[in-house]
């Protein structure tokens, strides 16, 4: 009977059909005529009416807890082919009450979303408009807590649309990098994070004409986000300015931060040197200029893990100043720290390895060291000198390739 019951499209019609007082009629010598008996099924289809619903509440919560697409809720609402043969999904402007309520149920269960913009080709671009005014100021997705999200100028609105004040982990990129997807994403920021920015207003640029402001009221409704708590813009397409970093270190409950800066020959003031307070991993990408010229003014003292990729050619020596001028500002929680030097010149280095990173072996709490090197000679003074260290004992300082040189160098221990 349990395999019935399971294989059961409705459990409920299988309950009612077990229970109803003429399931039994006219077979008098059937067992189941038997009160005992029909007390036993009662329970069993009772037990399995709630196992089954258990199980479907967890397998709904798994299912779309994590998801690495939008498509599938999408897809949720009505949809159909356009005419000329492409699929598009497309969603009509009347959706039903029932088939509303479904597709917000299922949103509900959505905790972490990856959202590219090489899906949305399937997507008619009228139906982000259907959904933002059938949302009516409320978020898509509103116990989402990570989101990675692509932004793209040819379709904002479905770029957007998923982000709310719920998010605690946001990785934002654009999809390809220009002086206009650059401004976009800094007046985003300063709508969702910063208390002034509510008037600002997010632009794009189409074709040859000028300018056309595009004001986002669907995320002004929104509110502040203030849940943020980790940020992941490294690589994103857009270098942070010190306005836009300003904003960040408001962020009260801020703890992780990874950008690609370009200051611009400006010099960080009070909002930076306030800032950060709760900030325990950070990682930075850009010149060593700008690196040394914002952590001088940076107050990190819970900083546990720093990640550094430094652009443009950099030679031994200076690279050596550059490590030590990082150090002086470094506080002594830090316990993991990786180094992304861009390639060095090709004439022989002035300096070992083990000299280039010397002021970082003066952090005896350092657990971890990741120092990535495209090409430099290993020399055994490394090993000694990582050895020296109170976790130097189980260090694997360096993996090369056995057919060069020199080689990349992963520094661990």
């Amino acid at each position: 009977m349990s395999a019935r019951v399971f294989a059961t499209r409705d459990l409920l019609d299988e309950i009612v059909s077990h229970l109803d007082v003429t399931w039994n009629e006219g077979y008098s010598d059937d067992p189941a005529s038997d009160e005992s008996y029909r007390k036993l099924v009662r329970s069993a289809l009772a037990a399995l009416a709630v196992v089954s619903r258990l199980v479907s509440e967890c397998a709904l919560n798994v299912l779309w807890r994590v998801l690495d697409d939008v498509l599938p809720l999408v897809r949720l609402l009505e949809s159909w082919n356009r005419p000329g043969g492409k699929r598009l999904i497309k969603i009509r402007h009347d959706i039903g009450a029932a088939q509303w309520s479904r597709f917000r149920g299922y949103a509900r269960h959505v905790r972490e979303l990856k959202h590219r913009a090489t899906s949305w080709g399937c997507v008619d671009p009228l139906a982000w408009k259907v959904l933002e005014q059938r949302l009516d100021g409320k978020p898509m997705l509103p116990l989402l807590e990570r989101l990675e999200v692509s932004v793209t100028m040819s379709c904002l609105l479905g770029s957007l649309l998923v982000l709310s004040p719920s998010v605690q982990i946001l990785h934002l990129y654009s999809s390809k990098r220009t002086p206009q997807s650059e401004a976009l994403i800094k007046q985003l920021f300063r709508l969702l994070f910063s208390p002034s920015g509510r008037n600002t207003e997010v632009v794009r640029r189409t074709g040859k004409a000028a300018k056309k402001p595009i004001i986002v009221d669907h995320l002004k409704s929104l509110g502040q986000f203030t849940a943020l708590r980790s940020i992941d813009t490294m690589y994103g397409g857009c270098a942070m300015d010190i306005a836009t970093l300003g904003i960040f270190a408001a962020l009260q409950h801020l703890d992780t931060m990874r950008v690609d800066i370009g200051l611009q020959g400006e010099v960080p003031g009070r909002t930076i040197r306030d800032g950060f307070h709760s900030l325990e991993e950070l990682g930075l990408r850009g010149s060593s200029k700008d690196i040394e010229t914002l952590m001088r003014e940076m107050s990190l003292p819970h900083l546990e893990d720093l990640d550094i990729s430094v652009e443009g050619g950099i030679g031994a020596e200076p690279f050596k100043n550059f490590l030590g001028s990082l150090r002086s500002v470094l506080p002594a929680t830090l316990t993991k720290m990786e180094l992304f030097p861009d390639i060095f010149p090709a004439h022989l280095p002035t300096l070992s390895l083990a000299d280039m990173l010397e002021p970082m072996f003066t952090l005896r709490d350092l657990e971890f060291l990741n120092c990535q090197f495209q090409t430099y000679p290993r020399t055994s003074q490394t090993r000694t000198s990582l050895r020296s260290l109170p976790h130097g004992q189980s260090s694997n300082p360096c993996g090369s390739s056995p057919t060069t040189a020199t080689s990349r160098y992963w520094l661990i221990w």
